[in-house]
This record gives C-alpha cells, sequence and structure tokens, in this order.
C-alpha cells in the first residue's frame, strides 16, 4: 500500500460517484468502493437504492491519530521481568547442583534401607 491519496470530495457540497472520485486518483471503481466501505463512517454512500450510483459525501472526520504499536518505552517495560523475578534469579540452582543435590538425597534414602 502506498501513502495516502485525497481528492476534494464535494467541492461545491454535491455528492461524487465512485467514477468521479476513481479517475480523480486514477485507479478502479471497485477499488474506491471498498476504500469507501472501508471508511467507517468517514465516507457515506447516501445512495439507498441498490444499483444506482453511489453519492459519496464526507461523513465523520478522520481521527486525530491512532496508534497501533507500542512506543519502545511501554515495549521495554513489558519485556522486563518483575523485580522479584530479578531477585531470585539468583538464587536458582543450576543442573550441576540439583543432580548433587538429588544423588544425596538418594544416598541417605539408601542409607536408611
Amino acid at each position: 500500500m502506498g501513502g495516502v491519496d485525497t481528492v476534494e470530495l464535494s467541492p461545491n457540497g454535491k455528492p461524487l460517484d465512485l467514477q468521479q472520485i476513481a479517475d480523480a486518483l486514477g485507479v478502479h471503481a471497485s477499488t474506491i468502493s471498498r476504500r469507501v466501505r472501508a471508511s467507517k463512517e468517514c465516507l457515506i454512500n447516501q445512495e439507498m437504492v441498490k444499483g444506482k450510483p453511489a453519492r459519496i459525501v464526507i461523513g465523520k472526520p478522520l481521527p486525530e491519530e491512532v496508534r497501533m504499536l507500542p512506543t519502545p518505552a511501554e515495549l521495554e517495560a513489558a519485556m522486563t521481568p518483575p523485580e522479584t523475578v530479578q531477585r531470585c534469579k539468583g538464587s536458582i540452582p543450576n543442573q550441576a547442583t540439583l543432580e548433587n543435590d538429588i544423588e544425596t538425597a538418594l544416598v541417605r534414602v539408601l542409607e536408611t534401607l
């Protein structure tokens, strides 16, 4: 997808049909039809009769800004483990220590038999 294409809609207050908008943007009318449907009330088709040419007017204004991704700071905060996890890291025994502890426990159990 390229940049945002724009066309002056309803410069004299009259609705435009899909072909007028398509010609102004240099794309197929079906592309404009899809974009109008996806505009979520920013562009409105005033024509209510199916099969008649669309009458497109400007609807609700576009939102100022929609954030799709977190900021780098938010991402870093989400990826940093809580302080309690960081403190526990040093006390987690490694594999050799665990194997030694298991071996010692087994020897003690076997001695009692």
